[in-house]
């Protein structure tokens, strides 16, 4: 118990580092973006930039089952099932392809792609197609990420990909003090973030040639319910999280859109601690799914864990809203007015989410999220969809309040089920 305790606070603190950075570099990076670029150009990043998202996590939660099965076979056969991971890499990479000409259709409907005599692709196009290639890029980032989880060394993965993130903020940091237009700027940094990975890459540790490499056509049998049931979960977290931005660039203006990017950025201490505590939970209850064995004091201790982890997360919220106005105005350059109450909605919604994340795990590592996964990604979708309709009536706060009521009405219906199942 004390090991696993250990392991889990190692992988919170670890994620939490890394994330931190990522958040501390956006708020420096923030008013750069707009000082830079302006509004109307920084909207226009803002919101390519959710649209390319969708491609990051296109395995639609496919990763958890591979990496889950992977490092249980590696745990008790010490075999090394490389070509299931080839598998799940040319399936996630299919569909990353199918997202990115996906999303290029709906993007181009906000910004008209065309082609230009003179330069071949209109900025609208280039911007597109180099944050798209960042993505790929983030990508690949992400099965090296599972390749060391799978081998036990998560620890090393997550401290290169925090050297990494750092390195691609002070990138963008340097990159925003040259007079470049918008697309130029995109793809500077993607060929730099190319180069940053490249150095990841050739600077890694090899397998230990010790363990059996499995040397077979895989064994896809009893993945296609799992990976489906996480797939709804996932494409549900992407529609709330990026797919409401989407929607909301339609029917706001770009002083309101830099406003909610701002109220969400602030909101993102919950995010982030609820992401550490989800991903440090995860694979010990895959563990204790599979393992009969599994010690009972363990299995209380990650019993305990939504618990403590829901207790931290209300602290943060209230902690956070203390510091919300000051942090505002150094995001928005003193440029965008504070709205109180915006930010408030966006910490409620962003508190619900990681409540919700945290109470899916036990069904997602025990392979019982079909149902209420699809639940999940029904209702998001129709309050994504009905957001611009109350906002008629509620102004931008609409955008957090569909969030949450979608989120409210899945955690509602998860204690209903449990409820049900316990009587």
């Amino acid at each position: 118990m004390a090991k696993i305790s250990r392991e889990i606070s190692s992988s919170i603190v670890s994620t939490i580092s890394r994330e931190a950075i990522v958040g501390l570099g956006q708020i420096v990076l923030t008013p750069l973006f707009i000082i830079r670029f302006g509004q109307d150009d920084y909207t226009k990043w803002l919101t390519v930039l959710a649209y390319t998202s969708f491609i990051v996590l296109a395995d639609f939660g496919l990763s958890t089952v591979i990496v889950g099965k992977l490092i249980f076979i590696l745990e008790h056969f010490n075999t090394f099932d490389f070509p299931l991971l080839k598998w799940f890499k040319r399936r996630t990479l299919f569909l990353a392809t199918c997202m990115a000409i996906t999303m290029a259709f709906f993007c181009a409907q906000k910004f008209p792609f065309r082609l230009d005599q003179s330069d071949y692709f209109n900025p609208n196009m280039q911007l597109y197609i180099a944050l798209t290639a960042s993505s790929f890029i983030t990508l690949s980032q992400h099965f090296w990420l599972y390749r060391l989880q799978i081998e036990g060394r998560a620890a090393l993965g997550q401290k290169s990909l925090t050297v990494v993130r750092s390195v691609e903020i002070l990138t963008l940091a340097l990159l925003l003090q040259m007079p470049l237009s918008i697309s130029n700027f995109a793809w500077i940094f993607v060929f730099l973030k190319f180069l940053t990975y490249l150095f990841l890459r050739l600077s890694r540790k090899e397998f230990l040639n010790s363990v059996k490499v499995f040397d077979s056509v895989p064994d896809t049998t009893g993945l296609l319910l799992p990976a489906i049931s996480n797939g709804f979960i996932t494409a549900a977290n992407l529609i709330s999280l990026h797919g409401s931005f989407i929607v909301a660039s339609f029917w706001l203006d770009s002083p309101a859109l830099i406003a909610i990017v701002i109220a969400r950025m602030l909101a993102s201490p919950i995010r982030i601690l609820g992401t550490a505590i989800t991903t440090a939970m995860l694979p010990f209850l895959i563990r204790a799914a599979h393992a009969k064995g599994f010690e009972s004091q363990s299995r209380n201790l990650l019993n305990n864990l939504p618990r403590l982890s829901i207790s931290a997360l209300l602290f943060g919220a209230g902690s956070l809203f203390i510091a919300s106005k000051s942090l505002w105005n150094i995001l928005s350059h003193n440029l965008i007015q504070f709205n109180g109450i915006l930010v408030i909605w966006f910490i409620i919604a962003t508190l619900s989410d990681s409540i919700l994340a945290i109470k899916f795990q036990r069904a997602i590592a025990s392979n019982k999220a079909f149902v209420s996964g699809s639940v999940y990604l029904l209702v998001t979708v129709i309050l994504t969809i009905s957001q611009q309709y109350v906002g008629n009536l509620l102004g931008m706060i609409a955008v957090p309040i569909c969030i949450t009521i979608a989120d409210i009405m899945v955690i509602l219906y998860l204690y209903i089920r449990e409820w049900l199942n316990a009587n």
